[in-house]
């Protein structure tokens, strides 16, 4: 067991805690698909690159694909006790990958490559689909994405206009406003991320409209419901005392208001880093190269209210692996070539150089349960793939 350095990156603080590849988790099979057979999923119905999302009563919702019949994609929610598709987009759209709230409430996008159905939740109380925003309802924006249905039935998205212009919605009480558009100095707003509180986080890229290049000085800002904005980070190429060269496109965020990012370093490497709302300060959740963790991967890092992070990563040996931060350090809980149990008996998660053996992003509830979809593959003929898995990860 390797012990991370205390290091000190200009102002931040950073923790210093225990690294271990020795996971005590429990592992579980959610739902497995596959052409003739699988677990709580209908016949010829995959999750390809799904993100599956995770409450704290253990619900559990994802994207999937079905090629049975009229091919659809469409939404999966259930638990580890059972499961089945609960919406099929129109033919040639596009259901986005959910995010659950903690009532159960999977809320998703619908689109295809020019328009948009709008924005639809599952309704588990009431075993129904609810539309909960139809195009053009909202400042006239007729494309909508990165949706969030909180406990109180507001919802929350990053909007387009027809000319494709980005705008961060929000609706309280019953009003539609603007925490920010792509205009008086933003060009562009990427990925955000909301919370009950109905704060919005994203990182903008700053100048006039069309000037989207990488030189341009990027941000991290969080917005209150009542128009209050706070920069959280600075790029180097708007800060030159910044130790950030730049950010991830996309970033997560708690109730509590803080902020999870990704940032290449100005010396090399890539970190990820949290913000606190109370001390408004920085401190490290993980950096690349350092212990065994060779690479942080892209895909967004997930943050829970207890301050738990869990994100992809490679190691030296260049396997994928899914690494859960808590207060005693960082754990991996699995990797590329691990065994885990099936309702077909043992599997092993597929590892190749060239082909992940994880899609998407993992889940991340406030009880530390981790959910992520894996390629499984047969233990003893490993180019004999079974199918695509989701497990939960205790």
């Amino acid at each position: 067991m390797d012990r991370l350095k205390l290091i000190l990156i200009a102002s931040f603080l950073i923790p210093c805690g225990a690294y271990t590849e020795v996971s005590s988790r429990q592992y579980h099979l959610v739902a497995r698909s596959g052409l003739f057979h699988g677990h709580q999923m209908p016949q010829k119905t995959f999750a390809l690159n799904a993100t599956p999302a995770i409450n704290n009563r253990g619900q559990i919702s994802f994207n999937v694909i079905s090629v049975e019949g009229r091919p659809f994609s469409g939404i999966w929610f259930g638990d580890l006790n059972s499961g089945k598709s609960v919406s099929e987009a129109p033919e040639n759209f596009m259901a986005s990958d959910p995010q659950i709230n903690p009532l159960g409430q999977a809320v998703f996008d619908v689109f295809d490559e020019m328009s948009s159905q709008g924005i639809f939740a599952y309704l588990p109380q009431e075993n129904k689909i609810s539309q909960v925003y139809k195009p053009g309802e909202a400042f006239g924006l007729n494309l909508s994405s990165s949706s969030y249905l909180n406990s109180k039935g507001e919802v929350f998205f990053l909007g387009s206009t027809e000319e494709r212009l980005k705008v961060l919605v929000g609706k309280v009480g019953g009003q539609f406003f603007k925490y920010a558009e792509q205009a008086n100095g933003i060009s562009y707003i990427f990925t955000p991320s909301f919370n009950e509180k109905a704060q919005a986080v994203s990182k903008v890229r700053l100048g006039e409209l069309g000037e989207h290049n990488e030189g341009q000085p990027d941000e991290i800002r969080r917005w209150n419901v009542n128009g209050e904005m706070k920069v959280i980070a600075r790029d180097r190429d708007g800060d030159p005392n910044s130790p950030y060269q730049g950010f991830a496109n996309s970033l997560d965020f708690n109730d509590h208001g803080d902020v999870l990012f990704r940032a290449e370093m100005v010396g090399g490497g890539s970190g990820l880093f949290l913000y606190s709302a109370d001390s408004e300060k920085t401190s490290t959740v993980a950096m690349a190269p350092k212990a065994e963790i060779a690479e942080i991967e892209y895909f967004t890092a997930k943050l829970n209210n207890s301050g738990q992070v869990v994100f992809r990563a490679k190691n030296k040996r260049g396997l994928r692996g899914i690494y859960l931060f808590t207060n005693a350090g960082i754990e991996m809980l699995m990797q590329e070539g691990d065994s885990l149990p099936s309702d077909i008996g043992p599997v092993k998660i597929y590892f190749a150089e060239d082909h992940p053996g994880f899609g998407g992003s993992p889940g991340l509830n406030d009880h530390g349960h981790v959910v992520v979809l894996v390629s499984t593959v047969d233990p003893a003929h490993h180019d004999q793939t079974y199918s695509k898995a989701v497990y939960l990860i205790k």
